[in-house]
């Protein structure tokens, strides 16, 4: 997964974004939980903000992970066991630390704390599923 500085640069920013979206939803309350808010503690403008996500929901679910080509297709072509070829397709992601851990945690605990959130998680898996 070859990407120049500006790509590396937008992802940090966006999972910037996330981690405070989730981080303030846990400590204030997904209720009270604000796209201001969000932006001042990523420490970026609300402009910039709305240059990633749509809204709050969309910051606190991410953007989902981009399998690239070659990865998928050898997942695809792949006769092994299942697992093993998805752990492969899915090894350069967690490496290149795409996927945060802390915030998986995070985001779990807050769909425990807030039923409201749990019905737009299954929302956005649905609509990944989907496409």
């Amino acid at each position: 997964m070859n990407s120049t500085l500006r790509d590396r640069r937008k992802l940090q920013t966006a999972a910037d974004i996330q981690r405070a979206a989730v981080s303030l939803a846990l400590h204030s309350g997904y209720d009270t939980l604000t796209t201001e808010m969000i932006a001042a503690e990523a420490g970026i403008s609300l402009r910039t903000f709305f240059n990633y996500y749509p809204n709050k929901d969309a910051a606190i679910v991410g953007h989902r992970p981009v399998i690239d080509t070659e990865s998928a297709e050898q997942f695809k072509a792949s006769s092994g066991p299942l697992i093993d070829a998805l752990f492969q397709m899915l090894t350069p992601m967690l490496t290149a630390k795409i996927m945060d851990r802390e915030v998986a945690k995070m985001i779990g605990e807050l769909m425990n704390r807030s039923p409201e959130f749990l019905s737009l998680f299954y929302t956005s898996l649905n609509t990944l599923r989907n496409n």
